[in-house]
């Protein structure tokens, strides 16, 4: 894991991180417009993507980069996924090793992806397993560039969940 740093567009200390900073994991098609909706309409983001070069625009829009998804977990209490399929899914949260719990333990992890229902019930339990909190949270859009308002997320939460207040209420 790279240290994170005080320098102005990384990752500082996650002591220092106010609970309102939002994690944004997977900048592809989808993911990246998503993101810059949020920055844009002022949510702070801490972003990472296996390109690292789709996360320039974020940078340009105000977003920490992260050096590593561990550095995503370490900075924000909330961490949404726009990834690709449920294989890109396990490999980016570490599903199967140590470093799964280590992750998503006292997180929100809402999942936007293209996923199963079977392989959200799955990965929910996992998540639950180890502390923390899963939210189902598919997303209907063009695969084209997502316009402002003009995609719709639905979400499946658990009772355990949808009882406790999130931090990523709106405004």
């Amino acid at each position: 894991m790279t240290p994170m740093t005080d320098t102005p567009g990384t990752a500082g200390p996650a002591s220092d991180l106010p609970d309102k900073r939002v994690g944004f994991i997977g900048l592809g098609v989808m993911g990246q417009p998503m993101a810059l909706n949020l920055a844009r309409a002022g949510v702070e983001l801490i972003v990472w993507n296996r390109t690292p070069e789709r996360a320039a625009p974020l940078r340009a829009s105000g977003a920490v980069v992260a050096n590593s998804v561990d550095e995503v977990f370490d900075g924000a209490p909330t961490v949404l996924l726009m990834l690709a399929n449920e294989e890109v899914t396990d490999q980016v949260l570490g599903r199967g090793t140590p470093d799964f719990a280590r992750r998503v333990a006292g997180h929100l992890v809402v999942s936007s992806g293209s996923v199963s229902p079977g392989y959200s019930r799955g990965l929910a339990a996992d998540i639950h397993s180890a502390g923390g909190r899963f939210v189902e949270s598919p997303v209907s859009g063009s695969r084209g560039r997502p316009r402002p308002g003009r995609s719709s997320a639905f979400s499946a939460v658990t009772r355990t969940t949808s009882n406790r207040r999130s931090r990523c209420s709106p405004r």
